[in-house]
């Protein structure tokens, strides 16, 4: 996908370019506290997903656990289940997350 955006690395820590030298991509957590991320121009990122026939697709899932309980009968656990799947689309993120409570 560098190459179809026509980028390079700039010579500066998660920073890169394209042709003309403007910054597209970069991850501002080498410089910055925060979780390691890529930002990328979006524009320029519809423009080679369009062209290329691509899509990016993000699917996560996970778990939320909830324990209570009185002293005398000891603790509870239930649990939720998480699952998405989101696309890019024209207007935006576009998908679905569903969540389930564990039976017991």
């Amino acid at each position: 996908m560098s190459e179809q955006m026509g980028l390079r690395w700039s010579g500066r820590n998660a920073e890169f370019v394209n042709k003309n030298g403007v910054v597209v991509a970069f991850d501002p957590s080498v410089e910055s506290v925060g979780p390691p991320v890529l930002l990328v121009d979006a524009r320029q990122l519809r423009r080679v997903l369009a062209r290329s026939g691509y899509a990016i697709v993000w699917l996560y899932q996970g778990l939320k656990s909830v324990i209570w309980g009185e002293r005398e009968t000891g603790p509870r656990l239930r649990r939720r289940f998480v699952l998405g799947v989101y696309t890019l689309g024209k207007e935006g993120l576009e998908g679905k997350c569903q969540s389930a409570l564990e039976t017991r």
